[in-house]
């Protein structure tokens, strides 16, 4: 496993932005930088580490979730100053990105993760005003969701990812403080269990499954930004350091491109970073 800074860099620091795959490139859609939450579409070229601003969203958000759906990608939730329900609906027309209100969630969220299954996008962890919201959300269209499955661990700044037909949350933020928990749910049956422990507690990671294999890389640990990449094996519940990242971040937007993963921006906690990781 191995983890290096991409060539280019952002136009500008940021963190707690949405990243998504599309095509051989990743878009970035909003998050907050030095000058407040922004609604900036960028476009990054792995190739050539180049990063261009190709759109706006319908608001501004950061800590959003987003994922595929259909011929383009949900922004779901996030917020400025408050948690927002809104849910965004992004789509490429060649080299210019726009985007339309496609619905609203049932309540407010921000502090989550969406991810595609099918042809549903489900809605995991986060909440509104400091408190984790249990219920897992289910939509086909952006515009109207139900509930689809309880966590056992209500969490917000989860990591998350999907392995095959089950998501995995790793760690989060709890009324009761940081959790170490690893959560999975069962888009097949809507079960959701606990399955094992981190070796520690972590907020603010960024999960993703990549050759065959789930990692966790960076996030709070302690009050601190963490440069650990770990890997979990589902079939043990056995966490193992596999690598670590150039330098700690926390809260960076994370999408997978055929076999490399890029980290894009976040921050150490006095700072958001314009730099991007490329983990292979």
């Amino acid at each position: 496993m191995t983890a290096s800074f991409l060539g280019g860099r952002l136009p500008s620091p940021l963190s707690r932005a949405v990243a998504v795959p599309s095509g051989g490139e990743v878009l970035v859609l909003g998050g907050i930088d030095p000058s407040g939450t922004t609604s900036a579409v960028l476009r990054l070229d792995p190739a050539t580490g180049a990063v261009t601003q190709i759109g706006r969203l319908a608001a501004a958000v950061h800590d959003a979730s987003g994922a595929p759906l259909g011929h383009g990608w949900l922004v779901v939730g996030g917020g400025r100053t408050l948690a927002s329900a809104v849910v965004q609906d992004v789509s490429l027309s060649g080299a210019s990105a726009s985007a339309s209100v496609a619905g609203a969630l049932p309540s407010p969220r921000a502090d989550g993760a969406a991810v595609s299954v099918g042809d549903e996008v489900l809605v995991v962890a986060g909440g509104r005003g400091g408190l984790a919201d249990p219920a897992v959300l289910m939509t086909r269209d952006g515009a109207r969701f139900t509930v689809f499955a309880r966590l056992p661990f209500a969490v917000r700044y989860p990591g998350v990812a999907l392995a095959g037909r089950s998501v995995y949350l790793f760690g989060g933020a709890t009324a009761a403080g940081p959790s170490n928990a690893i959560q999975v749910l069962d888009t097949t049956t809507g079960s959701a269990r606990l399955v094992a422990r981190l070796p520690y507690a972590l907020t603010e990671a960024s999960a993703f499954s990549l050759g065959g294999r789930l990692l966790i890389a960076g996030g709070m640990r302690g009050g601190r930004p963490s440069a650990a990449i770990l890997a979990f094996d589902p079939a043990t519940g056995h966490t193992t350091a596999v690598g670590r990242l150039p330098r700690a971040v926390a809260d960076a937007a994370v999408a997978v491109v055929g076999s490399t993963a890029y980290l894009v921006g976040g921050e150490t906690g006095s700072a958001f970073l314009d730099s991007v990781i490329a983990v292979r």
